[in-house]
């Protein structure tokens, strides 16, 4: 199963997907790192101490919301990309025929891919999010919180392992080009019911369908935990980065982790019994 964890990690850089993701990374960063700091130090903050604190906080823990925001969604499209075609096109090319005429049992295989795609997503997003707390602390004197930025980190690596499994168990089926529009509509979907569940004052109705919807794919919640980790549940903060005063529950991260290993089994299933001829 590490064999061919292994393996995946080599297609990986075959097909310079690490370069070029290191690259344009770096570029966001660097950007990233500009606009925080031209945000900042563009006013001044010497007028009144007590104004001048709140006025601080709230820029800095905009420019960390801003820069998590858009982690989230290079996250989820690497991790979609980067796996959705590794069942579908490898039996196309006649590649995984060869490993399966092999004596490995098919969950081996199925396994050993998501534990390298899992993998492969889950380093490319704990490096973007310390990248970008550490630059917020850096430049816009984010203060960060120990604990509390662990447990964040920790939640976020449940974003890549979702998407990772849910594509790699569409890839059994479709096309990369289906499943990666298929996918990425989905976490669209996600998204949707991610501002339903926090937009203030809405109705109960639509604030149960957004929580629906997040049942059906939990990665926006995992976001919005997330961020009130990293925001140590600062109500202020929460309100006015408009990301709602309350947060999925521990309980709701436990059901993220139960879902992640309901789609593995499924989808080891799925695999073992699919008509390869």
């Amino acid at each position: 199963m590490l064999t061919i964890a292994r393996i995946t990690w080599k297609e990986i850089l075959s097909r310079k997907v690490l370069v070029v993701t290191a690259v344009l990374s770096l570029l966001f960063l660097a950007l990233y790192w500009y606009i925080c700091y031209r945000s900042f130090h563009t006013k001044t903050y010497d007028i009144g101490f007590q104004t001048n604190a709140l006025e601080q906080y709230t820029v800095s823990a905009t420019m960390v919301a801003i820069g998590l925001y858009l982690t989230n969604f290079m996250v989820a499209f690497l991790s979609i990309f980067s796996t959705i075609g590794t069942i579908s096109s490898e039996l196309e090319s006649g590649v995984l025929l060869s490993v399966m005429a092999r004596p490995i049992a098919r969950w081996r295989i199925y396994l050993g891919k998501w534990i390298g795609y899992a993998a492969w997503s889950i380093l490319f997003a704990l490096i973007l999010y310390w990248a970008i707390l550490l630059v917020a602390h850096f430049t816009t004197g984010f203060i960060l919180h120990g604990a509390d930025d662990v447990r964040g980190c920790l939640v976020m690596i449940l974003i890549p392992l979702v998407l990772v499994t849910l594509s790699m168990f569409a890839s059994i089926y479709l096309s990369p080009l289906t499943g990666g529009i298929a996918l990425t509509i989905l976490f669209g979907i996600g998204l949707i019911g991610g501002f339903l569940e926090n937009i203030p004052g809405i109705n109960q109705s639509l604030s149960s369908t957004g929580f629906t919807i997040g049942l059906f794919i939990p990665t926006d919640p995992a976001y919005h935990r997330m961020m009130f980790d990293v925001l140590s549940g600062n109500m202020l903060a929460l309100s006015l980065l408009a990301s709602g005063s309350s947060s999925p529950s521990g309980a709701f991260m436990i059901y993220i982790v139960c879902y992640i290993a309901a789609c593995l089994s499924f989808g080891v299933y799925r695999f073992s019994r699919r008509d390869i001829t």
